[in-house]
């Protein structure tokens, strides 16, 4: 039975939509198949990871939502953009900037549209990038999901909505609960850095992520593409071995 992992923050601007689309990329080079779902109700950015075009999203996962297509119609093969020839597949189910109003989501319309791509895609993992916070459009993914990856930032701020996300996360009783100490300046010691964390809120923290800001702007592909051999590529590819599993 293939794995769902949610990929989520407490707060935007965390940078779980570049986390998500590189470890999907990086399982598919592993060969793996992979469904990457957009589940960012309000502001999704998968699709322009992948340099896709509004034009070119046909049918979205919140048209999926509202009854408007089946799921099966959202899917877009975006293998290609990984890599030709690398044995693995990479399936996207895009979103659309387009504000869609939603007061919750129908658990029962996830699921089964989840086993009805486990059954047509045969997906060995379905990665969720879901919206920031805890709330009606966020919490019926979390309640099906098998791990979970909550990104942080290294500030208070982050820190705290991330605790507070933990104890969600114990509630649901999600059995694999993850933290990502992303955007880490390269003065911090990161061995430090996941002690600090790890104790102060009980919970494993896999890895930390360099700050990668002042070279991203520079590529249009994605990060793990144009730099293979940069240590925060590596590390998303050994969680990508350990989720994967």
């Amino acid at each position: 039975m293939p794995k769902v992992v949610a990929i989520h923050s407490f707060h935007g601007g965390a940078g779980k939509s570049m986390i998500a689309a590189n470890l999907a990329t990086l399982l598919t080079l592993q060969g793996k198949r992979v469904g990457l779902l957009d589940g960012n109700l309000h502001s999704p950015q998968l699709y322009a990871a992948f340099r896709l075009s509004p034009n070119e999203v046909v049918s979205s996962f919140s048209d999926y939502l509202r009854g408007r297509c089946s799921i099966k119609e959202t899917i877009l093969d975006v293998t290609s953009y990984a890599a030709d020839d690398v044995g693995g597949k990479l399936f996207l189910l895009p979103n659309l900037p387009e504000n869609p109003s939603f007061d919750g989501l129908d658990a029962k319309q996830l699921i089964d549209g989840f086993r009805e791509l486990f059954h047509s895609l045969r997906l060995d993992n379905l990665i969720l990038d879901i919206g920031a916070g805890l709330n009606p459009t966020t919490l019926p993914f979390l309640a099906i999901t098998e791990a979970l990856l909550i990104v942080s930032r290294l500030d208070q701020e982050d820190l705290q909505g991330t605790g507070v996300a933990i104890d969600i996360a114990r509630k649901l009783d999600i059995p694999m609960v993850l933290l990502l100490i992303n955007r880490v300046d390269e003065s911090f010691d990161s061995s430090q850095v996941k002690s600090q964390v790890e104790k102060a809120y009980g919970c494993e923290v896999a890895t930390v992520l360099p700050d990668v800001s002042d070279i991203a702007p520079t590529t249009t592909n994605l990060f793990a593409l144009t730099y293979p051999s940069h240590p925060l590529t590596l590390k998303l590819k050994h969680l990508g071995e350990r989720i994967a599993k």
